[in-house]
């Protein structure tokens, strides 16, 4: 796999917006996660998944993406949740 090959799949309901990501997140692809992650922070409902279940790595811009959705989704008071981060990213990400 290609570091920059990654799968984005959004799913909704009356509530919460869930992104399942897979793949890398790292400098190439780390925009279009972040302009996916403000779509569902933007949808209208009031939480937000991120499913990085599927995410075998993410690099220092891929970290920034989170950080700088988990400000955006502060700002609009939307609760964002993530689920599955890769065990050996634990120490890199800072949601700061």
């Amino acid at each position: 796999m290609l570091d920059s090959e990654l799968d984005i799949e959004m799913m909704h309901d009356d509530e919460a917006v869930v992104l399942i990501a897979h793949g890398a997140i790292d400098y190439r692809s780390a925009p279009r996660f972040l302009a996916a992650m403000y779509r569902a922070i933007l949808a209208g409902r009031r939480r937000v998944v991120i499913d990085l279940t599927g995410v075998e790595v993410i690099d220092a811009e891929g970290s920034s993406a989170l950080a700088s959705a988990t400000r955006a989704a502060s700002d609009n008071g939307v609760k964002l949740q993530t689920t599955g981060l890769p065990a050996t990213q634990l120490g890199s990400f800072s949601a700061a």
